[in-house]
């Protein structure tokens, strides 16, 4: 790189860290490895490394062709992957503090089921076979995963705000609450449970949520509105009479 290449990363770096961002990313992390949430107890090695991870994949959606479709594609790859493990740990009483605590379509009644739930979310049947995993080893693996995930997910989208790419009402909310509900579904009738939407098709609507946002659309939870407008999501559309 040479002493000039050096010097001018040295003062790019020092400009980056005084930035409203950079700040907003360094509250984020504070929060999330040494805040109380279950990533705290990790090692500072592994709080190091997701990190570096987390800073080295920013840069990269920064200096794509599109940065705003990249940081796109990171924030449906966390909410997809959280999503499928938060229905499987989430119980009543963690649902009830959420955002999306009204909706009927989200139980956070499946983590009665996690050891048969497992078998169909592939990671977590993996761990379930390597560990010989139970019912609590289960549920602490798939919150350690979610937080991670989360870790990421808000990061990227602390990005996207950085890069400008916002509604109102916003979408990323919206977004997680769609894909719960598809994957609370989904999981429901792989077990032969009561599903809580009225069949796979209604549940099919909801992920498609994460393709709008793919796709590119300006204002993908608006587009999903106009599209399933008899459909509940982030309190709009009518609520299920039955």
């Amino acid at each position: 790189m040479g002493l000039l290449g050096s010097i001018r990363e040295y003062f790019e770096r020092r400009k980056f860290q005084r930035t409203v961002f950079a700040q907003a990313l360094k509250l984020h992390t504070q929060e999330y490895l040494h805040g109380g949430t279950v990533l705290s107890s990790v090692s500072q090695e592994t709080k190091e490394r997701f990190v570096q991870e987390l800073m080295q994949r920013i840069a990269n959606c920064f200096q794509a062709e599109n940065p705003a479709m990249a940081v796109r594609e990171a924030i449906v790859e966390h909410v997809l992957g959280y999503a499928q493990l938060q229905v499987l740990c989430m119980t009543e009483e963690e649902k009830a503090q959420t955002f999306y605590s009204s909706n009927p379509y989200i139980s956070g009644q499946l983590c009665h089921q996690i050891e048969l739930a497992a078998e169909h979310v592939d990671e977590v049947a993996r761990f379930k076979w390597e560990s010989e995993a139970n019912s609590q080893d289960l549920m602490d693996f798939c919150n350690t995963r979610c937080a991670l995930h989360l870790y990421f997910m808000n990061a990227f989208n602390l990005a996207r705000m950085e890069l400008g790419d916002q509604t109102d009402p916003d979408w990323f909310r919206p977004l997680v609450e769609a894909q719960l509900v598809y994957e609370e579904n989904t999981i429901r009738d792989k077990l032969a449970l009561p599903l809580l939407t009225k069949d796979m098709i209604e549940a099919l609507a909801y992920s498609v949520m994460w393709n709008k946002v793919m796709a590119g659309d300006a204002n993908p939870f608006y587009e999903w509105c106009q599209t399933w407008p008899d459909k509940y999501l982030a309190g709009r559309g009518p609520l299920p009479t039955r």
